[in-house]
């Protein structure tokens, strides 16, 4: 059940925009064990003992995309304001809920620096390809 709320939570977040699928995962504790599945995918024997959880997860987010493709287009027509309201919401607890949980997490320096160096280049790079 766990990894079908996962799935379909995982959906949501790629249909909704400015929420983030990982932090959905790890606010429901299983984003390791996500990581874990799709990187053992090419393990057939890994697979076929676990196929459980492949198919509720796959079933999770079939279910997300039908049912919530059509709930979101009617909320948007209908509820504009409020839903980019709540979509800007969400999307800032994420950012909020991905700080608290990097720094439950140590560090090093070093790790601190190249992460700085990547965000400085990614913010270059979008200012560049927004031109």
């Amino acid at each position: 059940i766990i990894f079908f709320v996962g799935g379909y939570a995982d959906m949501f977040a790629s249909i909704v925009p400015g929420i983030s699928g990982t932090s959905l995962l790890m606010m429901i504790g299983i984003y390791e064990n996500v990581l874990n599945i799709i990187s053992m995918i090419f393990d057939m024997n890994y697979v076929i003992n676990n196929i459980n959880i492949y198919i509720s997860y796959g079933l999770g987010m079939f279910l997300s995309v039908i049912i919530n493709s059509y709930l979101i287009n009617y909320v948007i027509k209908k509820y504009k304001n409020i839903s980019y309201s709540i979509i800007l919401g969400l999307a800032i607890s994420s950012i909020i809920f991905l700080f608290i949980i990097s720094f439950k997490i140590r560090v090093s320096i070093m790790e601190f620096i190249i992460g700085f160096i990547f965000l400085i280049m990614g913010i270059f790079i979008s200012k560049i390809l927004d031109k």
